[in-house]
């Protein structure tokens, strides 16, 4: 307040005043101290949930992938019991162009299977040979009943994580984005085979061999996350290259 304007305030209201005037002062000083902890606070608080939350999402990520990883091992081993015990012929059917993806367990009595479509490779076969076999191959596929008990109690697949591809030994190429089949037969052989999974963190792979009972699992970094599809697709063959 301007000495003049409190030379003509009545005398009484002088002390009054002056002493509001330093509380106010005061106040702005305290003011601005806290405000400027207050803002160093944030910033640590901030940094904390940050860290918290990568962690708990890096977390997230890799229990969702190994619920998917264990699906389908206890998938393989399922149809593997089943083969021998009931002397059947199974198969572990992977639907990888479906929304969501379907992990399916299905068996039949017949014997003379053709498990191989030889039409996909070879090119020397005639219209009529192809016909045949493909017709063929059609009535195997049609002799193929679901398993209800696995069915019933198989995880579904989270839409996070995605069956990216697949392949057996007698591949030369990976599959991707359509169906696959794992064969198991009634003297404990099955196909060896490798079943690659991804979601937006890691990529996931699965070892299947064809005699001994592990599985192997490997996990390595995706750095693609899920939308660059072909460079996901070059890199999960390159890395189908490394394996025997």
């Amino acid at each position: 307040m301007p000495k003049e304007e409190r030379d003509r305030m009545p005398t009484f209201l002088v002390p009054t005043c002056n002493k509001l005037l330093k509380n106010s002062n005061e106040s702005n000083h305290l003011e601005l101290g806290f405000t400027l902890m207050e803002i160093l606070a944030v910033i640590s608080l901030i940094s904390i949930i940050f860290y918290v939350g990568a962690t708990m999402m890096r977390n997230n990520s890799r229990d969702e992938i190994e619920q998917v990883v264990n699906t389908i091992q206890r998938g393989v081993r399922f149809a593997n019991d089943e083969a021998v015990i009931r002397n059947f012929t199974v198969r572990l059917k992977i639907s990888m162009d479906k929304g969501p993806q379907v992990l399916a367990l299905e068996y039949t009595t017949q014997t003379d299977l053709l498990i191989n479509d030889p039409t996909k490779e070879d090119d020397n076969l005639v219209i009529e040979d192809k016909e045949t076999i493909l017709k063929r191959q059609k009535e195997i596929n049609q002799s193929f009943l679901v398993n209800e008990d696995f069915k019933k109690n198989v995880e579904p697949i989270p839409e996070s994580v995605i069956i990216f591809a697949a392949k057996t030994a007698d591949q030369n190429k990976l599959s991707f984005q359509q169906e696959f089949n794992l064969y198991f037969y009634p003297s404990g052989i099955r196909d060896q085979g490798q079943i690659y999974l991804a979601n937006i963190e890691e990529f996931a792979l699965i070892s299947i061999d064809a005699v001994r009972d592990k599985i192997d699992v490997e996990y390595r970094k995706n750095p693609y996350g899920l939308d660059d599809v072909q460079s996901i697709r070059n890199y999960l063959q390159d890395w189908s290259k490394e394996k025997p």
